[in-house]
């Protein structure tokens, strides 16, 4: 019998346990989503360039030769598919630098609304 009333103590005591963290406020994806732009920002500077995607191929029309058998002739065809590349893109180290700051200032101000909304509801669960 005893080992069945330690039992139910322990389960009603896991029923009124706070679960950790539940201050978390609802701007903490913005604040890291920002973190990340400001450490491209940093290191395209650093490097003097971007990294960016340039696609090429796959638009506009060909004119195609048809030979061998049945299918000889000229028709409109389309070129393979577009390829996407990855590589270096030239930055405007002026306009990075104001985009930095533009973003450090942002984070600042996201990292202040995020304490107040923490510090808020923590003295409200206490």
């Amino acid at each position: 019998m005893r080992p069945l009333a330690t039992l139910s103590i322990l389960v009603l005591l896991a029923a009124c346990a706070v679960p950790p963290g539940p201050c978390r406020s609802a701007l903490t994806p913005d604040l890291e989503r920002i973190d990340a732009l400001i450490a491209e920002t940093r290191l395209n500077l650093d490097r003097g360039y971007a990294m960016g995607r340039t696609t090429t191929g796959g638009g506009g029309f060909n004119v195609c030769v048809g030979g061998g058998g049945d299918n000889v002739g000229v028709s409109l065809c389309t070129p393979g598919t577009a390829t996407t590349r990855t590589g270096p893109v030239a930055i405007d180290p002026v306009a990075e630098r104001e985009k930095l700051a533009a973003l450090e200032a942002r984070r600042a101000e996201l990292a202040r609304r995020i304490a107040a909304e923490i510090a808020a509801c923590e003295a409200a669960r206490s």
